[in-house]
């Protein structure tokens, strides 16, 4: 039976496995490519030759079958990965939509592949940032997250704060303020990959699954967003799913419907004297038509509107 959507995305692990469903493909853009095959497309692409009939060698599967699909979903990733993916797709679909969903602000990202080179290919481009949706004339949606990976039972909780990350320019905020939850005397877990230190002293990446047995483990979850970001970051997400307070810079967050200061402490609004205060407070659960919001079927629904 043909599917309606196909999502080119690759995704934690665990994540895939609750992606795709009856009328989902989740595929991986690229097909799983040894050391000479890596280099050969490097070459390729350094040569300026690597079009849509070359650039197919590199693809999975997914590409027999493009033009069953009603819908095709590209994550936008940088230049370098995504653009030769999205022009294939674009060229080859002859019929449904074709859809470049920007999961992170479009400038943020290194190489960044901007919306202004894609609009002649003749795909639909949204964003989860609102900011960035005015500015580059996109379609919104919101960020989305998979209630299935929230555990039925949460864990004994071990840490006060948590963040696990990317240093991404944010290592002087982030020491600054574990060193204020410290002196408050609260159990914190800061896990930074600072990718600007030599590969032998850098902590590697967590998998995912681990870092969610912090995030049970944990009372509240620091979000750090990127200079200028309006869109809701997955530890947005991951705090309401838990049943997580929040701590975060993003002051965006007070207009959204899922805000309430009994479970959001926005930095540089609400007052260093008061986080006590906010610390007692019950976090007030939200509603289920709130948090379905989110989830990642509801996400899919609204770009088939």
């Amino acid at each position: 039976m043909n599917k309606d959507f196909l999502v080119l995305y690759t995704p934690f692990p665990i994540w895939e496995k609750y992606m795709g469903n009856n009328n989902v493909d989740i595929c991986a853009p690229y097909k799983n490519m040894g050391i000479i095959t890596r280099i050969l497309k490097k070459v390729l692409k350094s040569l300026g030759i690597l079009d849509n009939k070359l650039i197919a060698i590199f693809l999975g599967n997914w590409k027999k079958k493009l033009n069953t699909y009603k819908c095709v979903i590209i994550f936008a990733y940088n230049h370098d990965y995504s653009y030769g993916v999205i022009k294939y797709v674009c060229k080859k679909m002859m019929h449904g939509k074709v859809i470049v969903w920007y999961w992170n602000p479009v400038i943020a990202a290194k190489n960044s592949i901007l919306p202004s080179v894609l609009w002649k290919m003749g795909c639909q481009l949204w964003s989860f940032d609102k900011a960035d949706c005015e500015r580059w004339n996109m379609q919104y949606n919101t960020a989305f997250y998979l209630k299935e990976l929230v555990p039925e039972k949460i864990g004994r909780k071990e840490y006060d704060v948590l963040f696990c990350g990317q240093n991404k320019g944010r290592g002087a905020l982030l020491n600054t303020l574990r060193e204020k939850f410290i002196s408050l005397n609260m159990n914190v877990l800061f896990y930074v990959v600072d990718e600007t230190l030599p590969k032998s002293q850098r902590l590697p990446y967590l998998e995912y699954e681990i870092y969610l047995d912090y995030v049970s483990k944990s009372n509240i979850l620091l979000d750090i967003a990127q200079p200028g970001q309006s869109g809701y970051t997955l530890r947005v997400m991951e705090a309401f799913f838990f049943g997580k307070k929040l701590i975060t810079n993003q002051k965006s967050v007070k207009e959204a419907d899922f805000y309430d200061p009994n479970n959001i402490f926005i930095i540089d609004m609400d007052s260093w004297d008061e986080l006590d205060a906010f610390l007692q407070k019950d976090i007030v659960p939200l509603s289920s038509s709130i948090v379905e919001k989110y989830t990642y079927q509801s996400w899919l629904r609204r770009f088939g509107k």
